[in-house]
């Protein structure tokens, strides 16, 4: 009967001498105990593989939504640049036509009275033309713990 031992791929075919059966013998568990350290370190070795990959991927998720952050703000830049447009077009149109004559009242004079009246007692501070605004961090937030979920 042919045995074959795990890593020399030869064995003893019929041993003709007793002493290389039993030298055989008596050596088996010692290369058994090396074999099962070769696949301990081989479990290991694969197990911070897999975590690497695991790291690596997390890394790249990372950077992906960096990336999708930067479009965001990309996008949102140019909707607000939009915005700032149409408005800039909207009170050159109406100083041209307050100075064409076309509309005899100056449209901006009418908020600085409306603005004067509601503010009789007191003088415009600079709280007043700066609003504390909320959204951005409320915006913010609703990224971060709806974020996981997505």
């Amino acid at each position: 009967m042919p045995r074959y031992s795990g890593y020399s791929g030869y064995g003893s075919y019929g041993a003709q001498n007793p002493l290389v059966s039993i030298a055989e013998q008596s050596a088996l568990p010692a290369f058994q105990s090396i074999e099962s350290i070769v696949h301990a370190f081989g479990s290991v070795s694969m197990m911070l593989e897999s975590s690497y990959h695991a790291v690596r991927a997390s890394f790249q998720a990372v950077l992906g939504v960096a990336e999708q952050f930067s479009t965001m703000k990309l996008h949102i830049s140019q909707i607000f640049s939009a915005l700032a447009t149409f408005r800039f077009v909207k009170y050159v149109y109406k100083k041209l036509v307050y100075l064409l004559g076309i509309q005899p009242e100056n449209p901006e004079l009418k908020k600085y009275i409306w603005k004067a009246e509601e503010n009789l007692p007191s003088s415009i501070t600079e709280m007043d033309l700066k609003a504390p605004v909320k959204w951005p961090i409320l915006l913010y937030l609703g990224l971060t713990l709806a974020a996981p979920y997505l």
